[in-house]
Order: C-alpha cells, then sequence, then structure tokens
C-alpha cells in the first residue's frame, strides 16, 4: 500500500524541489500508533479482497491505509490470528452482505466503524483453532513470499505453490468456520461459493 515511511524521527515538513510544504496543521495521531507492530488495511478493496497486512516498524500513512493496533486487554491475542480471519472468505462474504450493495456482488469500502464491527471471536491462546490460524497464516505469507519471486521463472514450481497456497486456503476457512461454530458442510460450500463469486481471489 501506498504510505510515508519515516524512520527514528519525525518530520514537520518536507523540501521537494526547493518548495516548503508545511505540515504543521496536520491533526497527528499518539506517537504510539505509528510505532510496533499493526495492521494495515486499505479503504478500497479494489473489486475484490480486503487488502490487509502486518506492518512491525515505524509508520505513518496517508488516508487510504487505516492502522489498526490492538488493545491492552488483548495484547497476548497474536495479530496473524486477526490477520487469518480477516484474509477468510467468510469474512468476505459477511462484509458484503452486511454492507455491500444487493445489486453488486463487490466489495465496497472499507470504513474504520464496519471493520471494528466485525464480529471476530476472542478465544484462549491455548485453543487449537487459535494456533492452527497463526500457523496457517503465517505459511500463507512465506507462500506468497516465494510465489512473487518465482514469476515465470518456473512455471510447473509455481503451479506447484499456487496448488499449495489453495490448499492452505482451504484449511484457513474450514478453521473459520470452526471458530464461527459453522459445521454445515453444505453452508460452507455455499459461502465459499459465494465469495469466490463475488471477487474473492486467493491471489
Amino acid at each position: 500500500p501506498r504510505a510515508f515511511k519515516y524512520y527514528r524521527r519525525k518530520i514537520n515538513s518536507l523540501n521537494i524541489k526547493k518548495e516548503n510544504l508545511d505540515f504543521s496543521d496536520i491533526k497527528w495521531g499518539k506517537d504510539d500508533l505509528y510505532q510496533g507492530e499493526k495492521l494495515l488495511i486499505r479503504k478500497v478493496s479494489t473489486n475484490h479482497n480486503l487488502q490487509v497486512m502486518v506492518y512491525k516498524g515505524f509508520l505513518i500513512t496517508n488516508q487510504q491505509i487505516y492502522i489498526f493496533k490492538k488493545r491492552d486487554n488483548i495484547k497476548d491475542i497474536s495479530i496473524y490470528y486477526f490477520l487469518g480471519i480477516l484474509a477468510s472468505r467468510l469474512i468476505h462474504y459477511y462484509y458484503i452482505k452486511e454492507y455491500g450493495d444487493p445489486d453488486k456482488d463487490i466489495l465496497p469500502h472499507f470504513t474504520q466503524s464496519a471493520i471494528k464491527s466485525l464480529p471476530i471471536p476472542i478465544i484462549s491462546i491455548d485453543d487449537k483453532i487459535y494456533e492452527n490460524i497463526i500457523y496457517i497464516t503465517k505459511e500463507l505469507i512465506q507462500f506468497f513470499s516465494k510465489y512473487i519471486i518465482l514469476k515465470n521463472d518456473n512455471e510447473l514450481k509455481k503451479k506447484q505453490l499456487y496448488q499449495k497456497i489453495q490448499d492452505y486456503y482451504n484449511r484457513l476457512d474450514n478453521n473459520i468456520f470452526t471458530l464461527f461454530n459453522i459445521h454445515n458442510l453444505e453452508i460452507r460450500r455455499e459461502i465459499k461459493s459465494r465469495a469466490d463469486k463475488s471477487g474473492y481471489q486467493i491471489i
């Protein structure tokens, strides 16, 4: 996502082509908002998935990127748990049903209030489902990195890796369904099918 990235110092002005741009009137958030581990969520979805990522450094974003950080009462919950849920087909399906245009099968723009209202369960960090979601999410991040590096250099390896990504996404979806107590296989298939038809993409 587009973002301004500053290291170890605060920026009040920026010199571009001898023109001084004064940022003194900007209302900055508290410093701790920009520090440390956070989720970056893009406001505009480009008609398919929610675009979300984990960022661990110091970062100031523009108004198109939301910053979400954990509150102290859930500080022990891994940020990858939230990332996995947000990247699932179930949340894609839910967001369209709850906030989308009934005549359009695409994701609407995301708002902070809508994202905050998403029904994300907080479970024990010792729960096997919790561990599975974190493990699968981290593995998917590694697979995506390898997939991008491969590009078109090796079509066979790329095809095999794509299949692995599909398999892990299905594992993620199944764990998310279990987390939300959706056990009926027919309902699971229907949700996944509708999510795919409304633009859900794994890559």
